[in-house]
């Protein structure tokens, strides 16, 4: 049976009557006849790719642009006109002032001094000596960070300071931080080593 809400629409699960049912020749023949009337006195039909140009369809049996390169390659006769052509050619600077999309070192000073060879030398300085093992969980491996035991942000002086950093996974830097926020200091540390 179906069942119908308020607003006279389908209720979820329910299969409709015409499930599992095949239409004879004759009722196709109906439905095409009243689409065809349909569009004789301007009414669009409710199907909606009927008259228009499908995508997927359109490179049945056709030349496709797209496949065309596939197993095939240049001639050697053309490779050495465009290598000729290029020759002598530089290409514009990447990189800085001279890229397109420099927008005048917006980059904050906070992200620049995290990605500097500083502060790279002292992440892996820190993993090394931590053995490349959380000191929370002791897993070796996987996602590790780098934590500063004094911030970061009130403590400038030591910043690469090997003895104050330790090595935590992800999973335990981002439940250090949930837990005390992000001015730290060692008893933060020592309490949290201790959960």
């Amino acid at each position: 049976m179906i069942k119908r809400n308020s607003k006279g629409q389908f209720v979820k699960g329910c299969i409709p009557s015409s499930k599992g049912t095949y239409r004879t020749k004759e009722v196709k023949k109906k439905i095409s006849e009243s689409i065809k009337k349909g569009y004789r006195e301007g009414r669009k039909p409710n199907r909606y790719w009927l008259g228009k140009h499908n995508p997927t369809r359109y490179w049945l049996g056709k030349h496709n642009p797209t496949k065309y390169w596939l197993g095939r390659h240049h001639s050697e006769e053309t490779k050495k006109k465009i290598s000729k052509s290029t020759k002598g050619k530089s290409r514009p600077r990447q990189r800085g002032r001279l890229n397109y999309n420099w927008k005048g070192g917006i980059t904050p000073e906070n992200v620049e001094i995290r990605r500097s060879i500083e502060g790279r030398l002292w992440r892996e300085s820190v993993f090394a000596r931590d053995n490349f093992t959380c000191q929370k969980c002791k897993i070796k491996g996987g996602t590790l960070n780098a934590h500063h035991i004094f911030d970061f942000s009130h403590y400038p002086q030591l910043r690469f300071a090997i003895d104050n950093g330790i090595t935590f996974c992800k999973k335990c830097h981002k439940l250090f931080h949930k837990k005390y926020g992000y001015k730290n200091n060692q008893e933060q540390l020592e309490e949290f080593l201790k959960i």
